[in-house]
């Protein structure tokens, strides 16, 4: 079985989806699988469709 990684960011202040955003990027410049999850936001942001765009990733908005 392979080692997996599972980043969890809660609470309240701003950062949280820049954080999930900049260890996604690092994540795929090593070539890792990565599964992206949003809770509570329920809008298009600029980074969804950079993401989509980038991965081929089917939208759920």
């Amino acid at each position: 079985m392979q080692k997996g990684y599972c980043h969890i960011y809660y609470g309240g202040g701003k950062g949280k989806t820049s954080i999930l955003n900049g260890m996604t990027i690092r994540a795929l410049g090593y070539q890792w699988n990565v599964k992206y999850l949003r809770f509570l936001k329920n809008r298009i942001s600029g980074e969804m469709l950079f993401f989509q765009n980038l991965c081929s990733i089917p939208h759920t908005f």
